[in-house]
């Protein structure tokens, strides 16, 4: 019975959308696959729907159309944060405005890492969600293990590698902060000081991007391999893991990483070579931000005390 309801009200769609199409009503064609899915969702039984649904910021500039349907029939829908890094820099005096996309989220609960997570949501979207403050999310791992020297104290290192210019000229974007010169100083100043202090450094690059990383890095990356004191651990490993088995950690702005060594207890700053940002910046959520190589020798010599 329920199969025969469906099949009607799918043939209804179809030839409606062929009318609507040339009626210049062309966006209903492209919200067929989300009308099933939900036309799905509202025919099925209460005990046929999942108690709640998760989905993350891998996919915050919309909410599926069939989720309305699971919440009207007592689903929980719920959007969490792997990550904190959510907001333009500011280079100026005035906070800049959001990214776009955030200001159409209308999810009716939220997990965030913090309190200036939490904020960034009630300035952000228009409804009034259920926001839960719940810490540091752990979104992945891996079981390859990391070897370090068992007697020389390690310094945690996360950078953000910046990609082709291509990239962001596809997808009309401004390079913005990420790019192969803030990137490569951001390396090179932490590699010396910490080779100068007698530490060893653990780098963990964020993610594995392929090809798409910018040529210019690369190479300079490569070089990085042949240092002895630099110790490279494969991206996919969580970075608690890694934070576990240093006694500091500097982070590229503004990655969590920061956040979850602070939570961790371990010493945490961000580290922007050139004076970019302002160290009022909202986006740092409280964590410090130490400019140019001369505040970073000072940080790390105050490891070792």
């Amino acid at each position: 019975m329920v199969f025969i309801k469906f099949l009607k009200w799918s043939i209804f769609l179809v030839l409606n959308s062929f009318l609507d199409y040339f009626k210049g009503f062309w966006w209903n064609c492209i919200l067929i696959n989300e009308s099933i899915s939900a036309k799905r969702v509202n025919l099925s039984n209460s005990n046929q729907i999942a108690l709640s649904y998760i989905f993350n910021n891998s996919d915050w500039i919309y909410r599926p159309l069939w989720t309305y349907e699971a919440e009207s029939k007592g689903a929980e829908i719920v959007f969490y944060f792997y990550s904190t890094n959510c907001e333009p820099f500011k280079t100026t005096q005035d906070n800049p405005a959001i990214y776009r996309g955030y200001a159409a989220m209308n999810w009716p609960k939220y997990l965030v890492w913090d309190v200036h997570q939490s904020n960034f949501i009630k300035r952000t979207v228009s409804n009034k969600p259920q926001i839960d403050i719940v810490g540091p999310i752990w979104n992945q791992d891996s079981n390859i293990t990391i070897d370090l020297p068992n007697s020389i104290p390690a310094i945690a290192v996360f950078d953000v590698q910046p990609v082709r210019s291509s990239f962001y000229q596809k997808l009309a974007l401004y390079p913005e902060y990420y790019i192969p010169a803030n990137a490569i100083a951001f390396l090179k100043d932490i590699s010396l000081s910490i080779e100068n202090h007698g530490f060893t450094m653990i780098w963990k690059r964020k993610r594995n991007i392929g090809k798409l990383i910018h040529p210019q890095f690369k190479h300079y990356a490569e070089g990085l391999k042949q240092s002895k004191h630099i110790v490279i651990v494969d991206p996919d490993i969580a970075a608690n893991r890694v934070i576990e088995k240093s006694i500091g950690v500097i982070s590229m702005p503004f990655t969590s990483t920061a956040l979850i060594a602070k939570n961790m207890g371990k010493p945490s700053v961000y580290y922007d070579p050139f004076g970019v940002i302002l160290k009022d910046d909202r986006g740092s959520h409280d964590i410090q931000i130490i400019t140019g190589i001369d505040e970073l020798n000072e940080w790390i010599r105050s490891l070792i005390l």
